[in-house]
């Protein structure tokens, strides 16, 4: 992939995302809708993986 001038490489999973987000950006549907599925499902997985994240600590002291 060319960027600023040189060559990037990347993985073939970020330049999938990236042609789907082109291709979204102008304006196919179908490009759009797997966009918005995706990205809400980054989304679920971020606030899942929080909520995993926390710690609960109950501690009890007895005399």
């Amino acid at each position: 992939m060319q960027e600023d001038g040189g060559l990037v490489k990347i993985s073939m999973l970020q330049a999938m995302l990236r042609s789907m987000a082109v291709k979204a950006a102008k304006g196919d549907s179908r490009s759009q809708k797997l966009m918005m599925d995706i990205i809400r499902m980054a989304e679920v997985a971020k606030i899942e993986q929080e909520e995993e994240d926390q710690i609960n600590i109950n501690i009890v002291f007895t005399e």
